[in-house]
């Protein structure tokens, strides 16, 4: 029997039985990495290339710990239960691959199969996130207490995820988007400008989609993904007013990107934002500035691709933890 899962927590703490990996790639490693460093036995990989390369390497090194790889045939043999995590860019196939392996076999066994399918608060639906899966993890990595993060775009929700199920909120720039210049107004002086309520200005366009825009003084806040129009203006500005006051002042960290079809960020803009002495982070598209601190080039929306681990560009836990 193969009973699916996406919940993490679930996954690891109400089953007690071998733990393997299905895919012996980067996102593999990665997985493997977090289960090793939250002090999880892992048995070892789950690949098909071992059925038809008999060249292709056996085990992996992971922290020092040697992990073999095994058919995914090799389920078969074991005559208990069995936890699998899919860890492929595609995890139809996964799923595929143990719904076959089972479908007519006499092995009384369950397999428990974690699967990276989460909801999309964007777009309401299910869609894979490796980054979601794996927030357990990070959150029991996490040494510090989090930071409230500034982003000015959807970034800082997309941080929070990463970093817990359970994290509360401790900003208000969710599912935003704020100029550079006045970004780095809020960021000089955040006391200003979040110790009032914010107002609805006026409807403007956000990549060609019309949108709700609010005004603190000389601050625009571009608020994104609503649904209905008159429903979502209240909300919108609810959530802002609400969560500007759990910020905390003393453990703030900025996140500001260049984003798509918005103007691009000025060599003195990021000079600016650089000099800030709060824990920041700079992205830029596709040229790198010289003399700046915690700048990373990107060439997408990087921690919104779901189909990569962020650790594979950015040591998310080493900025949280630093």
């Amino acid at each position: 029997m193969v009973i699916t899962t996406n919940d993490t927590r679930k996954f690891i703490e109400d089953f007690e039985c071998p733990l393997y990996i299905y895919g012996a790639g980067r996102i593999g490693y990665r997985v493997a990495w977090f289960l090793i460093k939250c002090g999880i036995e892992v048995n070892g990989f789950l690949d098909r290339n071992i059925e038809v390369d008999s060249e292709k390497k056996r085990s992996i090194m992971v922290e020092e710990i040697l992990l073999p790889i095994e058919s995914p045939t090799f389920l078969q043999t074991l005559n208990q239960h069995v936890r699998v995590i899919s860890a492929i860019a595609d995890p139809e196939k996964v799923i595929n691959s143990i719904f076959e392996l089972y479908s007519n076999s006499v092995n009384s066994s369950n397999i428990i199969l974690l699967t990276p399918y989460n909801n999309d608060f964007i777009h309401g639906d299910k869609r894979i996130d490796f980054n979601t899966m794996l927030s357990y993890f990070r959150a029991k990595l996490v040494r510090k207490e989090l930071p409230s993060i500034l982003s000015n775009s959807c970034n800082a929700g997309m941080i929070y995820n990463m970093l817990g199920e359970r994290v509360i909120f401790k900003s208000p720039t969710i599912n935003t988007h704020i100029g550079p210049k006045d970004f780095i107004k809020i960021c000089k002086e955040p006391r200003k400008y979040l110790s009032k309520d914010i107002s609805f200005s006026h409807y403007g366009l956000y990549n060609g989609q019309k949108t709700i825009i609010g005004r603190i003084d000389d601050v625009f806040v571009y608020f994104l993904h609503g649904d209905d129009e008159n429903q979502e203006y209240q909300r919108a500005l609810k959530r802002w007013n609400r969560l500007r006051k759990a910020v905390d002042y003393d453990n703030l960290a900025f996140v500001m990107e260049e984003t798509y079809e918005r103007e691009p960020i000025t060599y003195k803009e990021a000079k600016d934002y650089c000099e800030i002495k709060n824990k920041h982070l700079l992205l830029l598209r596709t040229r790198m500035f010289g003399e700046l601190n915690n700048t990373i080039c990107i060439n997408h929306n990087n921690f919104r691709e779901r189909g990569i681990v962020v650790e594979e560009w950015f040591d998310l836990l080493g900025w949280i933890n630093e």
